[in-house]
């Protein structure tokens, strides 16, 4: 069961609309669980909860997932949890750390949907083992069948020899 929900998500072609909807929804849930933990996190933990929204998108959607909720992320955190005050205009350290993060992030969903790849090829060689696995089964009765048929085929001619004979010397 555990292995069906770990192959599942990457198995499963994701569209347009539904990238959409799980990067936004992994954004806003990371900036819920930053609000969670605001007392907990200081500045320099702020980016913490987009990480693990980023690992939840690219994982359950791919990159345009993880890309959507790294830049919305990144950004919410950025003009509502850094500094003191929200402004447009942001101090250089503030700054610095977007720009970490995203560089960060993006080795992270790079990580993630190479990942994916790897196990999308994996559970594919899977698929044709089992396939090429019940071909051999029915390949290995049909063979049977057949060797069962010849067997038959002989002690009958054996057996009709052996009538068919008046001289068993």
């Amino acid at each position: 069961m555990f292995d069906a929900l770990l192959w599942r998500p990457i198995t499963r072609r994701i569209g347009l609309f539904e990238s959409l909807m799980i990067g936004i929804a992994t954004a806003i849930g990371a900036t819920c669980l930053r609000l969670l933990l605001t007392s907990a996190l200081q500045d320099e933990a702020a980016f913490t909860p987009d990480f693990l929204g980023l690992f939840l998108a690219a994982y359950l959607g791919g990159w345009l997932s993880g890309l959507i909720s790294m830049a919305l992320a990144g950004l919410i955190t950025f003009y509502a949890f850094l500094g003191p005050a929200p402004t447009l205009v942001r101090p250089l350290p503030d700054v610095l750390s977007l720009l970490l993060f995203w560089l960060v992030a993006g080795l992270i969903l790079l990580s993630i949907v190479l990942l994916r790849s790897a196990l999308s090829r994996l559970a594919a060689r899977e698929q044709a083992l089992l396939l090429a696995q019940r071909q051999e089964k029915l390949l290995t009765s049909e063979m049977g069948h057949r060797v069962k048929n010849l067997l038959t085929v002989v002690q009958g001619l054996i057996d009709q020899s052996l009538r068919a004979s008046t001289n068993l010397n």
